[in-house]
């Protein structure tokens, strides 16, 4: 289970300023560890949680208290693919970054197909990491307003008297 408290981020006064929880996996300790670190000093609205398992994150985190995941694609036990797949039976709606070491066309169909929120290619730049955080905020924003409007819809349709 993950320390982040699972909160209410969808209710129709959330900020689109809070506070957003990222989900980092990939098997290399040292590139989650460095990841981290430097995505939470690219945004100050950003903190992570990391894994180096697919299966430890799918034990472990509540994803319901993670408003994006960013994956690496070539992992041991499970791919970055699978991983996304099993993440948007229950999530379908949750951002998802798929990061590779290198392009690969096939890999990035299978992304697209799987529907990938983001797929990038890891450069190890310090560009990419502010690139990321950007991306990560968007891709948040974004889902917290679908979700706020699917609220609101749902409750002005309750309400309609039959």
């Amino acid at each position: 289970m993950s320390d982040a408290p699972s909160r209410d981020r969808t209710s129709p006064t959330a900020d689109d300023s809070a506070a957003i929880s990222v989900l980092l996996v990939d098997d290399d300790e040292d590139f989650v560890a460095l990841a981290s670190t430097l995505l939470e000093a690219e945004s100050d609205r950003i903190e992570t949680t990391t894994e180096t398992r697919p299966g430890d994150a799918l034990d472990r985190v509540d994803l319901d208290a993670i408003d994006c995941v960013v994956s690496d694609y070539r992992m041991p036990e499970m791919d970055g693919i699978e991983f996304l797949e099993t993440v948007r039976g229950d999530y379908p709606e949750l951002p998802f970054i798929l990061f590779t070491g290198k392009g690969d066309e096939e890999v990035a169909k299978q992304a697209i197909s799987a529907d990938v929120s983001d797929y990038m290619v890891k450069d190890g730049s310090a560009e990419q990491y502010a690139i990321s955080a950007t991306r990560i905020e968007n891709l948040v924003d974004q889902y917290r307003t679908r979700q706020r409007s699917h609220l609101t819809r749902s409750a002005s349709a309750s309400s309609k008297p039959c």
